[in-house]
């Protein structure tokens, strides 16, 4: 999203003279029109220091977009003779004396110190023969920025030309109208494209004859302006910002702007309106009332929706006052005094934080019906916060400046103003004015009062894991306990829910009894599990346990955890220890040799115990168990590790389930892997396998292994929460951003020259991409070396990395284009098959290199070939041609990465992997 901001910063640390310099507004117009039309190339005359270029290529860099800037650097060609008399002797005696090869130098070095090289070109040509040179290399610009040579002639050969380089969409801006030289050229522009937005200095416009959008888009310029001049303004600060967010509240969102003008302050009040890209008639309402109270409301219309949480939090961030009052567009204040009372109280009282009230609750139609809170402490804390939120967002006024950096997690939440509450009262205390100020609208539109009561304990209690992990764990126990609340809500929902089912059952006579008994009972259990998969946290208290050794709810029984490789373990089992009290990881770290790892287990329990501190001592080496352990459930991952502890499961009466990912001692069509499975599910304990892979599933029911109501299937693998956050900084993509071709090859090694994951393959493909095109790197991570495979013919275009780990994958995976995965199966042994994709290949997917790979086994059922991956055959030539195409349309890679980057942190993300898993664990401990 367009941070106004780091643009202003930017453009700031480049001087403005005679030579030239663009205002900020300017910029902000540009850089938001090319974030809303989702433009990728920007073409630029008239360079000089950068001040308009290099923030219009950070801007475009950030979308995977490039930016080609023009300026020959010569005193000749900055010669100009149709000057405005009153500058006429000072662009002259400024042009004669100018360095230009000092002045080109300087551009180039700002270039690279702004971490532009990548994606922003200096050609240093005149206007009339770069063309010729962006016209050579295919390069159409969406869009093109005038501020060259102001002489008559040039100025109208320059826009004459360059709009025959624009796509269809495409922007063209023309600096300085005001100077009688540009005139023509305005007016050429204007016989030839749409006008969409012109200031007393310049002129934006487009090709498009859509006049419906021409409109829209010039609203949108004066908003943009606007809000540029308001952040140059100095002045006075005003002492009350009031964030008002809406999206599609036609109904309401006067109301709300209305009690907002409607407070009686003898102090400065600005009102901030985060506009949403609404639907309906809310934008227009705005507007409206914009245009009565300009000096007072400051309105944002989003180029694009952006969701509640990122609305609220960027509206903050535009805030000015001392303090900040938060409204939302389908609320509303009932005081005229509220802002007045609460500032009093700040005003007063440093070591506070945050100052709020009691709300009525109304109806849609803003009819007071009751106050929320009966009662509420006069003071509390951030720990009391966390045990639940009694922080009405029409009631909440924060002192601002307090939470500087908003954490980049916030914006991952389905809600944000409980989670941001709690950041600012991490600064000072929470003040409760036993007054009732504001009106909360409940109606069938609210994003969370439409919600069933059942579904807002669901959502409450996933919240409330993830925050507790978020902050570190500070406030365990105050989260445990509003989770327990929750829990218990539900608890006792699913038993109206159970009676009210068994109330309406069809009586005996309607059907034969054991088909309605079946049917019952099926349809019981079917609802029970249903209700039950809502449950997220483990109650606080249980059956009575045995005096002398109480039972673990939870027993985790692993071989690599908590080596930092295995990143889907770390994951999982951080997540259990978090969530479930009384959970223990017991490990023999046999595993670690598969990650050449030479340290003792006790050394790596040790290092996650300083990383993860709340889970300090939750983890112990399996020679440590104690004799007697026991415990509710019993859990682990791969066939190998439940084999190896069936009988300690039995032994100590303990009921378990396992996920059967590929591999891990699991292979088809071999009777000892069978037998294996056989143990496993003929055991008394076990209750539930979690299928990852529709061939697993499918084996264990051609084969009789196991019943089908036995078996979960949850497609995919669990991923890192950090994997699944959008990247810090912006993907680099081959024509956006660089001039090379990256292409990786990432797996683990189980055979010595790694065909079985194609690693051959990647090498003969590599070899003839190296031949064709010099533009092509190639990039290999995992136990893999040039003497495993001869690597003749890509000698300097091949780099190998060795075995890595998450964090270095994250920023290794920035500037990689697609990563190409040709697995085999049953290579490494009969009927062993890899996951689809492979967790290296969805690793990558999340951090936007495109995926190349094979599905032999046909196993994808998740992802559209060439939208969100691309699958190829097992043919070198067939390979070769398919790459080469997509190097050939760098934008259709581009929007592969991308597509496939949306949608694997869809299928990997916590709902589709932890949430169920969870669910089961829940649902067997408390059985």
């Amino acid at each position: 999203m367009l941070d106004l901001r780091k643009l202003a910063a930017m453009a700031h640390s480049i001087p403005s003279d005679t030579g030239g310099g663009s205002p900020l507004d300017k910029l902000y117009v540009m850089a938001g029109l090319g974030e809303r039309l989702d433009l990728k190339s920007f073409v630029e005359i008239g360079v000089y220091r950068g001040r308009s270029l290099f923030p219009l290529a950070w801007s475009f860099a950030g979308r995977g977009g490039r930016s080609y800037g023009i300026d020959p650097f010569s005193r000749a060609a900055a010669f100009e003779t149709d000057l405005p008399p009153d500058l006429r002797e000072r662009v002259t005696e400024f042009i004669a004396t100018t360095d230009y090869d000092d002045l080109h130098d300087e551009a180039v070095r700002r270039c690279a110190e702004l971490q532009l090289a990548a994606s922003c070109e200096l050609i240093r040509e005149t206007s009339d023969r770069a063309i010729v040179t962006l016209r050579a290399r295919g390069i159409v610009a969406d869009m093109v920025h005038v501020d060259g040579n102001h002489d008559r002639l040039q100025a109208l050969r320059d826009v004459s030309s360059y709009i025959g380089l624009m796509a269809e969409g495409a922007i063209l801006v023309i600096d300085d109208t005001d100077w009688p030289s540009i005139a023509d050229a305005l007016a050429h522009a204007k016989e030839r494209l749409s006008l969409v937005f012109e200031t007393g200095t310049y002129a934006v416009l487009m090709r498009s004859s859509d006049d419906a959008l021409i409109r829209g888009l010039g609203e949108f310029c004066r908003s943009l302006e606007r809000h540029a001049l308001r952040f140059m303004t100095e002045g006075r600060t005003p002492k009350v910002s009031v964030s008002i967010i809406t999206f599609n509240q036609e109904d309401y969102i006067g109301q709300a702007i209305e009690s907002a003008l409607a407070q009686q302050t003898d102090f400065d009040v600005e009102i901030v309106i985060g506009e949403d890209g609404s639907t309906d008639r809310t934008l227009e309402i705005c507007r409206h009332y914009r245009d009565l109270h300009p000096d007072r409301i400051h309105l944002i219309e989003r180029p694009k929706n952006l969701g509640a949480v990122a609305n609220y939090l960027e509206t903050y961030r535009d805030c000015r006052g001392d303090y900040v009052a938060f409204l939302e567009g389908d609320d509303f204040w009932t005081d005229p005094g509220k802002l007045r009372k609460q500032v009093r109280f700040l005003d007063r009282h440093r070591d506070y934080a945050i100052c709020f009230h009691n709300v009525f609750l109304a109806d849609s139609d803003g009819t007071l019906l009751r106050p929320l809170f009966d009662r509420l402490p006069d003071t509390t804390a951030a720990a009391d916060l966390c045990r639940g939120d009694y922080i009405s967002t029409p009631s909440c006024m924060v002192r601002n400046g307090l939470v500087r950096d908003i954490p980049k997690w916030m914006y991952t939440l389905p809600g944000c103003d409980w989670p941001f509450d709690i950041l600012n009262a991490g600064h000072g205390k929470i003040k409760y004015l036993d007054e009732t100020m504001a009106a909360y609208r409940q109606h069938t539109t609210s994003i969370w009062t439409s919600r069933p009561l059942h579904e807002c304990n669901s959502v409450s209690i996933r919240l409330a894991t993830r925050l507790d992990r978020f902050f570190d764990f500070r406030y365990r126990e105050e989260f445990a306990s509003f989770i327990e609340r929750n829990r218990r809500e539900l608890a006792l929902h699913l038993d109206v829910q159970t009676r009210a089912r068994a109330r309406i059952a069809p009586p005996a006579e309607a059907v034969g009894q054991t088909r309605r008994r079946g049917r019952i009972s099926t349809a019981r259990k079917k609802m029970k599990r249903w209700l039950k998969r809502l449950w997220r946290w483990p109650p606080a208290s249980l059956a009575p346990e045995p005096a002398n050794l109480p039972p673990l709810d939870l027993i985790v029984i692993d071989d690599a955890f908590p080596h930092p490789q295995s990143a889907f373990r770390l994951e999982e089992y951080d997540t259990y220890l978090a969530m479930f009290e009384r959970a223990r990881v017991f490990t023999n770290g046999q595993a670690f040799a598969f990650f050449n790892e030479d340290r003792p287990l006790a050394e790596v329990i040790a290092e996650h115990d300083r990383r993860s501190p709340a889970l300090r001592g939750r983890t112990l080496p399996l020679a440590d168990r104690p004799p007697t352990v026991t415990a509710r459930f019993g859990y682990a991952v791969f066939a190998g590790n439940a084999w190896a502890n069936v009988e300690f499961f039995e032994a100590r009466n303990i009921p378990f389930a396992f996920t059967l990912y590929p591999g891990g001692a699991f292979v088809m069509e071999d009777e000892a892997s069978d037998r294996r499975l056989r143990k496993i599910f003929s055991s008394p304990m076990f209750r539930k396998v979690i299928v990852t892979q529709t061939i697993s599933r499918d084996y264990l029911l051609r084969k009789s292994l196991c019943e089908p109501d036995s078996i979960e299937f949850i497609y995919g693998v669990v991923t890192p929460e950090a994997n699944l956050a959008p990247p810090d900084a912006a993907h680099l993509h081959y024509k956006y951003g660089k001039d090379t071709l990256d292409i990786c090859f990432t797996a683990h090694k189980y055979t010595p020259d790694g065909h079985d994951k194609g690693y051959d393959i990647f090498l003969d493909v590599a070899r003839a991409l190296a031949a064709r095109f010099e533009d092509c790197r190639f990039h290999v991570v995992g136990g893999f070396g040039e003497d495993d495979l001869p690597i003749a013919g890509l000698e300097g275009r091949i780099t190998f990395y060795g075995g890595r780990d998450q964090e270095w994958l994250r920023r290794f995976y920035r500037d990689k284009d697609l990563i190409l995965l040709c697995n085999v199966p049953f290579v490494v042994f009969p009927g062993a098959f890899d996951g689809f994709p492979t967790a290296c290949g969805s690793d990558a997917m999340l951090n936007e290199v495109a995926l190349f790979c094979t599905d032999p086994l046909n196993l994808n059922c998740a992802f559209v070939d060439g939208q969100d991956m691309v699958i190829v055959p097992h043919e070198i030539e067939a390979i070769v041609d398919r790459l080469s195409w997509y190097r050939e349309h760098p934008d259709a890679l581009r929007a592969l990465g991308s597509n496939g980057r949306a949608r694997a942190a869809q299928v990997y993300g916590f709902e589709a992997q932890l949430a169920p898993r969870l669910a089961l664990l829940q649902q067997e401990i408390i059985a």
